[in-house]
């Protein structure tokens, strides 16, 4: 039996039995693997979250970039405000995520309507959120 860390990849490969492998130098074989599970269905039942997007452009007299979490810090007394206005408040379970730019940034905020608030708009499941438009 040859030593582990002087293996090559087909000696490795060679072990693996019918999953995967290679039969000579240059043919290499494979095989497809299924699970059997049922789909995910989004029975629509449970409170409207909402995706609250911002967007802001960087000072150009910076001189250094600040990180993502003093951005977030120096706009959310505002975010919160804008949000309050909408009847609108943050979702604490799932934290904000960023996407920062050379020049913009956005903030990305899970939201949920305040106690006693009507939303507007009908909130769609995940399946009509994700199937194509045709």
């Amino acid at each position: 039996m040859t030593d582990k860390k002087s293996q090559t990849s087909e000696d490795i490969l060679k072990g693996q039995g019918q999953a995967f492998g290679v039969k000579a130098k240059e043919d290499w074989y494979g095989r497809d693997l299924q699970t059997n599970s049922d789909p995910l269905i989004d029975s629509g039942t449970g409170r409207p979250m909402i995706i609250r997007q911002f967007q802001f452009v960087f000072n150009p007299n910076l001189k250094q970039k600040p990180t993502k979490q003093d951005l977030f810090n120096s706009h959310w007394p505002q975010m919160k405000i804008m949000l309050w206005g909408d009847g609108l408040v943050a979702n604490t379970d799932v934290e904000p995520r960023m996407i920062v730019g050379k020049r913009k940034y956005r903030i990305f905020l899970l939201c949920e309507p305040k106690l006693r608030t009507m939303v507007a708009e009908r909130p769609l499941t995940l399946q009509q959120l994700t199937q194509s438009k045709k």
